[in-house]
């Protein structure tokens, strides 16, 4: 039988809960301003005003363009068209972490559109009742749901439903390798819940 060393197990504990980074209950959020069009070069350029709750020793942002910053308030510039998944981090003094995830639709002269509120996961689940994954996705979008009748519609950044599929119990798979790639709204129905999300196909 193997032996448990109380000590060890009491000090890796304390690891646990006062070394490993937490998340705070508030997360930072920042708004997309100002915004300049470079149609020379096919970018449109955005700055990021960014504030956190908690007192922030270092900020790391990720723009979704393979570019990072470190100072408080980000910016870049971002080709277009595309789709952008925009982090900011927030490092608190006590140690947790403030973020904040947002999307970012750059598609001039057509759309512009930022500050839309995502999330790293995908779907967020309703007592696990159902859930969509990945997020971002490629050509295959997979549903778990503990009902029995279900309905999902995704529909484009103008509002079009290009997709109506019904799905039952347990672990459904949809092959969306026909969507372009950019950004959608996935909403989920089943008569007892319903769910909408941001999708983002890459």
């Amino acid at each position: 039988m193997m032996k448990i060393n109380l000590k060890a197990a009491a000090i890796f504990i304390l690891f646990l809960i006062f070394i490993l980074p937490k998340k705070s209950n508030a997360d930072c959020q920042f708004t997309c301003s100002p915004i300049t069009i470079d149609t020379v070069n096919r970018q449109v350029c955005m700055g990021f005003q960014n504030y956190c709750s908690c007192i922030v020793t270092s900020y790391f942002w990720d723009y979704g363009n393979g570019l990072t910053g470190n100072s408080q308030h980000g910016g870049t510039c971002f080709s277009y068209p595309g789709t952008y998944i925009v982090k900011v981090f927030g490092i608190c003094s006590n140690g947790s972490i403030d973020s904040s995830v947002h999307t970012v639709l750059v598609d001039y002269p057509n759309n512009i559109i930022c500050n839309v509120i995502t999330s790293d996961k995908s779907l967020e689940q309703s007592n696990g009742e159902f859930s969509v994954f990945p997020n971002p996705f490629s050509d295959k979008l997979y549903f778990e749901s503990h009902f029995e009748e279900g309905y999902i519609k995704i529909y484009n950044t103008t509002g079009n439903q290009l997709l109506f599929k019904e799905i039952g119990f347990g672990l459904n798979s949809l092959d969306v390798s026909f969507l372009t790639c950019g950004m959608y709204f996935l909403y989920y129905s089943n008569g007892i819940i319903s769910k909408k999300t941001i999708m983002i196909k890459q």
